[in-house]
């Protein structure tokens, strides 16, 4: 009776490696054949994802992973787009130490490439946050780089509202 319980489990054990490698090899021919495809940074290393090679990737929010994150999202494509913002959050490095407390520099994909190649392309103009809001970060961050777009809502009435009872 082991012997064929022990002969069952290898049988369900091999169908189970053979439907995960049925499964990849679907996940990779339709990726081949889209447009465009999403994933996480992770996520595009696992499956049959790992098996596509891409010809464009597009790192958003770059200035926020760590450099080894993004080489990784990188190796299966020819070209790519990294897009960040080193004045905004830093990846979180907690084996990392600095006299200040802050990341090193070049610790994020974004910060190394834009480091080492010291090729930007700096967006100028703001158009989502509250004026206030963004005119703060405008002045005190940005050196008044950027122009905030008259799109942008304005005027906000501080005092409280009082209601009748």
């Amino acid at each position: 009776m082991a012997a064929e319980i022990a002969a069952k489990q290898e049988k369900l054990t091999e169908s189970r490696r053979l439907i995960r490698e049925l499964q990849e090899q679907a996940e990779a021919a339709s990726t081949r054949g889209a447009d465009i495809t999403g994933a996480t940074i992770i996520r595009s290393q696992l499956g049959g994802l790992a098996q596509v090679d891409f010809d464009t990737v597009i790192i958003d929010e770059a200035s926020q992973i760590p450099v080894p994150l993004g080489l990784l999202g990188m190796v299966n494509a020819k070209k790519w787009v990294v897009v960040g913002d080193h004045n905004q959050l830093q990846p979180v490095i907690k084996t990392a130490n600095t006299n200040d407390g802050s990341p090193p520099a070049g610790v994020s994909i974004f910060s190394f490439l834009r480091n080492r190649y010291d090729i930007e392309q700096w967006l100028e103009h703001h158009y989502r946050s509250h004026e206030d809001i963004i005119g703060f970060a405008q002045e005190h961050i940005y050196d008044n780089r950027i122009e905030i777009d008259d799109s942008c809502p304005g005027g906000i009435n501080l005092s409280p509202k009082t209601q009748s009872i």
